[in-house]
């Protein structure tokens, strides 16, 4: 049960109330209203609250709320009927919620994020930028990272190297036979970590050319008059694969084509021309090799092939 105060049947909006008072319980109908075990209930329902027994007139009309209130709290008068008693709850009910809605307005709110100056006030911020998704995960390519995090153990491109040995040519039978020989070779690496792009093992592919010299004495002609004499000059050009092992050494396999250039530089023989065309022509380059690093950008190179064996110095920048 509530006290409605004067005319005030609701509470008015946006207006601060002290407070509700609770008055009392509602009075019970009278005695023929209830059955024998409903009379019972209640009995024992105001003897738990008054810790006495009701006398007999309490059944048998109006409560008398004097007796069991103190004398100087005034008695309100009872309500007309249920339907008004609905109706003021539903009202309280109604009241409440305002009150919950008022609270929820009055909730102070995060502080807005001061914006950033260095953005461009033209950008637009797409709707899945600013509240991106949590069940997404952002795409990676795994290469990337992998290049990120990959220190390059060659750290130069191009090469100049002086290298002596022995090449390998057609003799006077037509066997193949080796000469010794010296040249230089330009190598320029066309690319790194091809299919090796760990810190342990690394690759790289280079374009090599060279040149190299050599002569030759008694080839085919020995009698009186002296002996043949050619020079030849051998033109290389050749694709190095290397497979890098350390920072400081790294074996490799090679695969071209040889030239060789003969000319006479002996007495004239009538066989000086047979000379030159066997000395002379293509032949195939192919072989392995292994690189060792000196210094910064001094490396030893050591070749074993088909077309050549030496040995050198290499100068990389």
């Amino acid at each position: 049960r509530v006290r409605r105060y004067g005319a005030h049947e609701t509470l008015p909006l946006n207006v601060d109330l002290v407070a509700i008072e609770r008055i009392g319980e509602t009075g019970l109908p009278p005695q023929s209203d209830f059955s024998a075990e409903e009379e019972s209930d209640s009995q024992e329902l105001m003897e738990a609250m008054d810790g006495a027994s009701p006398s007999a007139d309490f059944f048998e009309g109006d409560v008398n709320q004097e007796a069991s209130l103190p004398a100087d709290t005034a008695i309100p008068p009872s309500p007309p009927g249920d339907a008004n008693l609905d109706g003021d709850l539903s009202e309280l009910d109604e009241a409440e919620e305002l009150e919950k809605l008022e609270a929820s307005s009055n909730e102070i709110l995060p502080t807005p994020l001061a914006e950033d100056p260095e953005l461009d006030g033209e950008e637009e911020i797409s709707p899945s930028r600013a509240h991106p998704d949590d069940d997404e995960e952002p795409i990676i390519d795994p290469g990337a990272m992998l290049m990120e995090d990959v220190e390059p153990m060659d750290i130069y491109r191009h090469g100049v190297a002086v290298q002596f040995g022995f090449l390998s040519n057609r003799g006077p039978e037509g066997a193949s036979t080796f000469f010794s020989a010296a040249g230089l070779r330009y190598s320029y690496t066309l690319g790194k970590l091809l299919f090796a792009r760990t810190n342990q093992f690394q690759d790289s592919i280079t374009l090599e050319g060279g040149l190299f010299h050599y002569k030759i004495q008694g080839y085919l002609a020995d009698d009186d008059n002296g002996v043949d004499a050619y020079s030849v000059t051998p033109l290389l050009a050749t694709l190095r694969y290397t497979l890098h092992l350390t920072e400081s050494t790294g074996l490799f396999v090679y695969g071209g084509m040889e030239q060789n250039l003969a000319k006479s530089t002996g007495p004239a023989f009538e066989s000086n021309a047979d000379g030159e065309a066997l000395l002379s022509g293509f032949r195939p380059a192919l072989g392995a090799g292994l690189i060792m690093r000196l210094g910064p950008g001094w490396e030893a190179r050591a070749d074993l092939g088909i077309d050549m064996i030496a040995l050198g110095m290499m100068l990389r920048f």
